[in-house]
């Protein structure tokens, strides 16, 4: 028996759907960032972010930091290992004693 595209779609759904009634309540951490202060990581030279209750979207031109400040939450959360290339680089050259906080 064919299905048509909608109706595999339909039947996708509902299977993904049933595998994460399945696995169980998902975990939650009921977690507030207030503040977030990033040095030396990436091209972040110094800055502080105050952030105000609810979502925060993160806009602006490209290169402009979007990526480094999502990095630098996901090192500080323990979700992704710092690299060399996180450091702060001055001139193109890692600096003696570079170390980056998050």
């Amino acid at each position: 028996m064919a299905f048509s595209a909608q109706e595999e779609l339909v039947v996708a759904d509902e299977a993904a759907t049933k595998a994460r009634v399945d696995a169980g309540p998902s975990q939650r951490a009921d977690v507030q960032i207030t503040s977030l202060r990033i040095a030396g990581f990436r091209g972040i030279d110094d800055m502080t972010l105050e952030l105000a209750p609810g979502a925060t979207f993160l806009v602006g031109e490209n290169n402009a930091g979007k990526t480094s400040i999502l990095y630098a939450l996901a090192v500080a959360f323990g979700a992704r290992q710092p690299v060399r290339d996180d450091l702060l680089r001055k001139g193109g050259v890692l600096s003696a004693g570079s170390f980056a906080n998050v």
